[in-house]
């Protein structure tokens, strides 16, 4: 099906017997700027929807040979009009009639005699909803695209850093090049370790990021996600913090200062964006330098505010610009950083849910990010 750009030079085929009704109807239309085609039995309908491609079809229920219902199942057997909104035009008032119609596919009836500003409403209406659905496939499709180019982009080169690790010092443990002790192989167990832990970490990312972008296309799973929330944020803060600081042997430098405040949020969600938030505070910043978490539920009678302090390398603004789409960061942010995914994550959900999500950064010396998710 070709959606036109605007709904007033959309295809409409009519599909009726009755050369007055179909002259009246093709007159009218046409004034109105459609792209106006017909057809006077069932038969020709078909011919002419497949040379035509019809955005919206108007067709006749009582017609010789094939009649309006049987025309409507024979063109929503073929996949290329399973969307094509067919309104059906008829005198019958029977409910019988009229189910039977929605059973083999049409989306609404005129009855006759036809009132213009009625065919025309339900023209419009209905071509609405396909250009909406249009525009939802759209971005449906561009979304997929895009994510197969950042996948593609940028996973061999994040997965390269900790398999270099990994298969490095497995080298030196097979050849036992350079081993003197046991501690010493406890060492490299370690550094083996911990890069198979971030390797570890950054597919999970990536699968995670994969499945956040197939979801902003699916409608019932948005609302479903949305309607979810959390009542004691606080306490979530703080155990996600505590265990960040723990891994990173920092647990002197965290300084937590949090409310409790009904949030519109999973705390499934909330978590994947206090993690990936606070592990980019840590990573980036050295130790005994502080990483400050502090809340806001006063400046803003709509919004909650997260906003977490670390004292470090910061960000230059063009590198804050390219958060939104990471494959794009030059190969040295990528070598000093990582990929960015954490934060493109932490971003995408927040506004997955309509918060906000800001940075504020002086380089090398700290970084600020600041999310603000909606109150219940």
């Amino acid at each position: 099906m070709r959606m036109s750009s605007t709904i007033y030079h959309a295809v409409v085929l009519i599909v009726d017997d009755n050369p007055t009704n179909l002259g009246v109807l093709y007159d009218y239309l046409v004034e109105l700027g459609f792209d106006v085609y017909v057809a006077m039995s069932g038969e020709k309908a078909l011919e002419q929807a497949k040379r035509i491609q019809p955005d919206i079809i108007l067709l006749d229920v009582l017609m010789p040979g094939i009649d309006g219902f049987e025309t409507c199942r024979l063109l929503k057997e073929d996949p290329a009009f399973t969307e094509v909104p067919v309104i059906f035009m008829t005198a019958l008032s029977d409910t019988v009639d009229k189910m039977r119609g929605f059973e083999v596919g049409a989306v609404d009836y005129v009855t006759k005699p036809f009132h213009h500003e009625e065919v025309l409403a339900r023209v419009n209406a209905h071509l609405t909803i396909q250009l909406q659905k249009r525009k939802i496939r759209e971005l449906s499709e561009k979304r997929l695209r895009d994510l197969r180019f950042n996948i593609a982009y940028s996973l061999p080169h994040e997965l390269r850093t900790p398999l270099t690790v990994i298969s490095g010092y497995a080298e030196l443990l097979a050849r036992g090049m350079g081993i003197h002790d046991a501690n010493h192989v406890q060492s490299i167990g370690a550094k083996i370790d911990s890069a198979a832990q971030r390797l570890r970490r950054l597919i999970e990312n990536y699968r995670f990021y994969a499945e956040l972008e197939l979801m902003a296309t699916q409608q019932d799973e948005n609302a479903r996600h949305r309607l979810e929330t959390i009542s004691y944020p606080a306490s979530l803060i703080g155990t996600v913090a505590a265990a960040k600081a723990e891994e990173y042997q920092r647990a002197a430098d965290l300084q937590v200062i949090s409310e409790d405040e009904v949030l519109q949020i999973s705390p499934e969600h909330l978590t994947k964006i206090l993690e990936e938030l606070i592990d980019n505070a840590f990573h980036f910043s050295v130790a005994g330098t502080p990483v400050v978490i502090t809340t806001d539920s006063s400046s803003d009678e709509h919004f909650f505010g997260i906003s977490i302090t670390n004292h470090g390398i910061g960000m230059y603004p063009e590198q804050i610009e390219n958060i939104a789409a990471f494959m794009q960061f030059d190969r040295q942010m990528h070598e000093q950083q990582g990929s960015g995914l954490g934060l493109v994550i932490a971003k995408s959900l927040v506004e997955f849910h309509q918060g906000m999500f800001t940075i504020e950064s002086t380089p090398g010396e700290q970084i600020t990010v600041t999310v603000k998710l909606r109150r219940k």
